[in-house]
């Protein structure tokens, strides 16, 4: 009977040796959550037996229990390096399409542009709605950063702050412009522009041109020039054939004057549109030399609204406070940025961003009872309960840093020093197997 409760000692202590030995091998692994054996004694007593006298029949291991403490985090200068800090896991689907989970984010993008681990596993994210831009918890997809362009956007809409000078006289001369397009200098009192785009993201200039015509009265021309310098105003001056070719705005776009009321704000209701904006469509395919030609299709009708409600008159230099507009040109894909709630944000040249998905959570009731499927995974189990899904920050799961890895939990000076007590417990139950081996050499030589 001593060499079997030795020998279950001997087991132990060699279990116990196996799992130290693998959490130091593992101590540089990211994600890697280290285990410690567990163990229980063992009785061999019958129904109605004696406890009082019963002597223990050894040791065994009861678990290999991991230990789910938060690892050190190791900054890295890749955005698609992500640390979880708190509880949660990252959800991957593997080749097989098999759902895992993992602490590991060493994460890059395949040649399909889907975010993978070393492993090739997809990992899972929310997808975006195409029409708003705006993160869809209701669809789970394999999270894809797109390389290609962002579509260029018209303008269509434009504000700005500024002031107009109150003790400004009404100018000499009628509106004017000489065969370059250049709006007569004695005809307005103030002009400022801005760029917009067409469709295709060409730029154009926008220019307003603000001409006194009594006390509190202005009228507002515009003048816009395209990306091949045709010039688009109604300012009242005759169409020319150019170049550059000068063009009338729509007959239905006349001039608009504005009004200011006694406290130098804006009458809103003296624009044309009654509201304090200002709008004019310009037709781009209309000069004889379009931005593209007939065979290539041309450009459409462009409306463009200028609110002018920020708009002020005061006994003060004119100046430009703000001024927006909500075109762009096409733009390359200049970086990912992924936040705290794991929302990913890709950034592109001409100062754009998009919304990619964004990375959600998965916790479990008993993080000790997921099984271990290596490569950094763990599998739900019956024991682990059912994984329940959550945004970053939100219900049980913790925060997401880009830029980080979590390192392994594992301290190595504890283990070393488990290592020891491990070893020094192998020897004193191989020491037990010598002594009961010595009893009965003795009682044989009797």
């Amino acid at each position: 009977m001593p060499f079997r409760i030795g020998l279950s000692g001997l087991n132990a202590a060699q279990a116990d040796l196996k799992v130290t030995s693998n959490n130091i091998s593992n101590v540089s692994t990211i994600g890697f959550k280290q285990s410690r054996a567990e163990f229980a004694n063992v009785y061999a007593t019958s129904k109605g037996g004696s406890v009082a006298t019963a002597i223990g029949s050894g040791v065994r291991l009861a678990a290999t229990a991991q230990q789910f403490t938060q690892g050190n985090l190791i900054f890295t200068e890749n955005n698609l390096d992500l640390a979880i800090t708190g509880d949660g896991f990252f959800s991957m689907n593997d080749t097989s399409g098999n759902a895992v989970y993992t602490r590991n984010g060493q994460f890059k993008v395949d040649g399909d542009g889907f975010v993978v681990d070393n492993t090739g596993s997809r990992l899972q994210g929310y997808g975006v709605d195409e029409a708003t831009n705006q993160i869809n918890t209701g669809v789970i997809t394999d999270l894809e950063i797109i390389a290609t362009n962002i579509a260029p956007k018209a303008t269509e809409t434009s504000s700005f702050v500024a002031n107009i000078d109150s003790r400004e006289s009404i100018p000499a001369n009628v509106w004017g412009m000489d065969a370059n397009g250049t709006v007569d200098p004695l005809s307005y009192n103030h002009t400022t522009s801005f760029t917009s785009f067409d469709s295709l993201g060409n730029e154009m200039q926008t220019s307003l041109y603000f001409r006194k015509t009594a006390t509190g009265d202005w009228d507002v021309g515009i003048k816009q020039v395209d990306a091949n310098g045709n010039i688009f105003q109604n300012l009242g001056i005759a169409a020319a054939a150019g170049p550059p070719q000068i063009l009338v705005i729509d007959a239905a776009t006349p001039l608009d004057n504005i009004t200011f009321n006694n406290n130098g704000t804006l009458d809103a209701s003296s624009t044309l549109s009654a509201d304090g904006k200002i709008e004019f469509t310009v037709d781009l395919s209309a000069p004889t030399n379009p931005v593209m030609t007939a065979g290539g299709g041309t450009l459409i009708s462009q409306n463009i609204v200028i609110d002018l409600n920020d708009l002020t008159q005061y006994g003060a230099n004119f100046g430009i406070t703000n001024l927006t507009q909500n075109g762009f040109a096409t733009g390359q894909l200049s970086g990912i940025e992924i936040d705290q709630s794991g929302i990913v944000l890709a950034r592109f040249t001409n100062g754009q961003s998009s919304n990619l998905g964004q990375i959600f959570l998965t916790n479990f009731t008993n993080n000790q009872g997921l099984s271990q499927l290596g490569n950094n995974y763990w599998g739900e189990s019956l024991s682990s309960g059912q994984g329940v899904v959550n945004v970053p920050g939100q219900g049980n799961a913790g925060l997401i840093n880009s830029g980080a890895n979590e390192d392994s939990n594992v301290d190595l000076t504890a283990q070393l020093i488990n290592l020891i007590t491990a070893q020094r417990n192998f020897q004193a139950n191989a020491k037990t197997i010598s002594t009961a081996n010595q009893v009965t050499q003795t009682l044989l030589q009797i």
